[in-house]
């Protein structure tokens, strides 16, 4: 890739670090906040990390591979080299600027494969279809794909109303990390609800393709993923 620059394209962009030591390496997060062109990239820390298992690790380390998402929808991945850490006032990352990047666009792959733990529900905008008992609260589950317009639900549930009450709904659907924590949240309409097993449920919903927060945190949620990683792996 010619061009990666993050002028004009986002704020930040989430990172995902990968820490090569030779006989090992170590993978952490960050976020890629700034850059000289052609000579260097600034990364923010989280302070969640040790700092001075973060030296030592970066000042031993034989390449830097940063990979993430452009807002645009492209997986990248680019190897790079460390310059310095900064402590204060942020805890700041100094890598040289890569010659190129390697990328694949997300348009070309309509749906990529991710494990994220999420809980669906029924929009509180409007009211819950009528065979829907008030005591429904939501259902737990895992999201098993996404893609720019689209999300892949399924939950293990026992229901006891017809899952043809779904259709056409609108739903919420809440990420979350392995802590509970929320990583983001989008409406979308319930486009299927097929039984898969005895109690396995895969759902389909529609995202708003203008839906703008949703775009945004897209990146985010497929590194939170393990499948993506194996993706990117493929462009080293």
């Amino acid at each position: 890739m010619a061009n990666y620059s993050i002028a004009g394209a986002m704020r930040s962009i989430p990172v995902d670090i990968e820490i090569r030591m030779g006989t090992h390496n170590h993978r952490i997060r960050g976020l890629w906040v700034g850059q000289r062109e052609g000579e260097y990239l600034i990364i923010d820390l989280p302070k969640r990390y040790n700092w001075l298992d973060i030296q030592n690790w970066f000042t031993n380390c034989t390449a830097v591979v940063l990979r993430g998402v452009l807002r645009e929808g492209q997986v990248f991945a680019a190897s790079t080299q460390f310059i310095g850490l900064v402590p204060r006032p942020f805890r700041q990352l100094i890598l040289t600027a890569p010659d190129s990047m390697q990328e694949r666009s997300l348009r070309k792959v309509p749906r990529v494969a991710v494990d994220i733990d999420a809980k669906l529900t029924f929009t509180q905008e409007l009211p819950r279809p009528k065979e829907v008992p008030e005591h429904f609260d939501s259902l737990a589950g895992r999201v098993t794909d996404l893609s720019l317009d689209g999300i892949a639900f399924e939950s293990v549930a026992d229901f006891d109303f017809p899952r043809e009450a779904f259709l056409g709904q609108l739903a919420d659907m809440v990420f979350v990390d392995q802590q509970g924590k929320t990583i983001a949240r989008v409406i979308g309409e319930i486009k299927s609800c097929r039984q898969a097993g005895d109690k396995l449920f895969q759902f389909g919903l529609a995202i708003d393709t203008k839906n703008r927060d949703y775009r945004a945190s897209l990146g985010a949620l497929i590194l939170s993923s393990k499948h993506i990683q194996a993706m990117l792996q493929d462009n080293d």
